[in-house]
């Protein structure tokens, strides 16, 4: 193992980490709805900014942006206007 998810590019390392713990997953399940789905561009944008401010102690607005600027580089994101499912 050792792959990106393709929608927040958390490294994946254990098989409970991937969605529905299918290792041929391309997202996490922090990204996944419980059938495995991909969850929205905000409710991934918020997860990923959540974590910037508690991890990187940064300002909220910030790591907003930060987040956003990441999502649009991976693949499940990529092309894809802020604000869209």
């Amino acid at each position: 193992m050792g792959t990106k998810c393709a929608s927040c590019g958390w490294e994946l390392t254990r098989p409970e980490q991937f969605a529905l713990g299918d290792v041929n997953s391309l997202y996490c399940v922090e990204c996944t709805n419980s059938d495995g789905s991909l969850k929205t561009f905000q409710e991934v944008h918020e997860l990923i900014t959540a974590d910037m401010v508690r991890s990187q102690r940064i300002d909220r607005t910030e790591a907003g942006k930060m987040a956003e600027e990441l999502m649009l580089r991976l693949p499940a994101w990529a092309g894809r206007r802020p604000g869209t499912s």
